[in-house]
């Protein structure tokens, strides 16, 4: 993923106390499907990012996301 405007917050919700780590404007990282994350806009300006997805042929739209219960070890969703 590569942040276009603004800056965020990416927890992994796999370590322990579910640490963050933020990322600005100009920055990317690389975020594996199986790891259960959540990027959150902590900043006063919208963020905008872009991500590329490889998928194998005839794999469905539907299945780049697949939401789960929000881990108890990070940050809430307001």
């Amino acid at each position: 993923m590569a942040i276009a405007q603004g800056e965020g917050t990416l927890y992994h919700s796999d370590q322990a106390g579910c640490p963050g780590h933020k990322f600005g404007t100009s920055s990317g990282f690389f975020q594996p499907s199986a790891d259960v994350h959540l990027l959150r806009n902590e900043g006063s300006t919208p963020l905008v990012i872009y991500a590329f997805y490889v998928l194998p042929p005839g794999t469905p739209n539907t299945a780049i996301r697949t939401d789960r219960p929000a881990p108890v070890n990070c940050p809430s969703i307001p």
